[in-house]
């Protein structure tokens, strides 16, 4: 199975698509089948970096951990093709701006109560 955030992106073509009545909200999406070729599994982040007990990391270890992880990704990126590519930097460039500001009033149109 392979979960499908994107469809977020157009939540009223999937509306329409799916034909979804009000009072529905699409989450994700999920294809379920046999990949074509078997692709190199992309690494996740490690435990200790999202799970804590009682108490956060402090700044150094939370610190060195994504610097652990950008290596990491970064021979992962190379093995696919992808070039030098930093996840550290691609996290700064997707929260530098809102994205899919559509989906709260599209929720609401479908009669979510999001306040």
């Amino acid at each position: 199975i392979c979960y499908i955030g994107g469809l977020r992106n157009n939540l009223e073509g999937v509306q329409k698509l799916l034909d979804c009545p009000p009072g529905t909200y699409p989450l994700f999406g999920m294809c379920i089948g046999r990949p074509a070729d078997d692709p190199i599994t992309r690494p996740r982040l490690p435990r200790s970096t999202v799970l804590f007990d009682d108490q956060y990391p402090d700044d150094q270890d939370m610190l060195a951990g994504m610097v652990d992880f950008d290596a990491t990704m970064l021979d992962y990126f190379r093995r696919r093709g992808a070039g030098d590519r930093s996840w550290t930097g691609e996290m700064v460039e997707k929260f530098a701006s809102p994205r899919r500001t559509s989906i709260g009033p599209y929720y609401r149109s479908q009669g979510a109560n999001l306040d």
